[in-house]
């Protein structure tokens, strides 16, 4: 049997203009991890990553520390939801129902746990159903082509081999929710960044799940531990 690390990126730069970019804290995360799969002589055999700049930078951050100059192969069935175009169109509706939601997004900054509050629960909103006249697909759409992708991988790399994948969140939650048969009408806001989910597979495109959304490689280093 095969095997997939499915590896959330590391902390992006969440209340900055330019959202999809390590922040700090997200680039020490990344060299972490690449320390401790060389400490552990994890290889791998193939690496991939979503189209997102902070998946892509987790990845070459992560291998070059573990001394594995892999290509990163670019797909886009691991991309993370369109958030950005999801509260483009949420936000000022929320704001309407809720005007007190309009001071957050004069100092998001300052009121980061806040406006995180609101950003999980329209994520969950959309999860569940709402907010479809975003433009964004629906939440079965999404999880169908984050399956397919590592479906595909598995069928093209076969029994013996693992492989890395660099990702995000809602990916890591589909694929969870799909292995572990569990109906929820949320992302799971508990895998942290950089943290490590393993699915077995066979040559056929059957997936297992292994483990989910550890963090061994922070058991030392708590200071580096986050989850937005």
């Amino acid at each position: 049997m095969g095997e997939l690390y499915l590896i959330r990126h590391g902390q992006a730069s969440f209340g900055e203009q330019v959202y999809d970019r390590l922040s700090e804290l997200g680039i020490a995360q990344s060299r972490r991890l690449g320390q401790w799969l060389r400490e552990q002589d994890i290889r791998f055999d193939a690496a991939y990553a979503g189209e997102r700049e902070r998946q892509q930078h987790t990845a070459r951050l992560a291998l070059d520390e573990a001394g594995q100059p892999l290509e990163v192969r670019v797909d886009g069935g691991f991309n993370e939801l369109d958030a950005d175009r999801l509260l483009q169109y949420a936000i000022p509706r929320v704001i309407l129902r809720e005007p007190s939601v309009a001071m957050l997004l004069m100092d998001i900054k300052g009121q980061r746990d806040q406006f995180r509050r609101v950003f999980e629960r329209v994520v969950d909103e959309w999860v569940g159903g709402e907010w479809q006249g975003a433009g964004i697909g629906d939440w079965g759409t999404f999880s169908n082509g984050v399956l397919a992708a590592l479906r595909n991988i598995a069928q093209r790399h076969g029994k013996g081999t693992r492989v890395a994948v660099f990702t995000s969140g809602g990916p890591i939650t589909a694929t969870l929710q799909h292995l572990a048969a569990t109906e929820s009408g949320r992302l799971d806001w508990q895998i942290a960044n950089t943290s490590i989910t393993r699915v077995g597979f066979d040559g056929n495109g059957a997936l297992v799940l292994h483990e989910r959304r550890v963090v061994p490689h922070l058991a030392d280093h708590p200071d580096l531990l986050s989850h937005l």
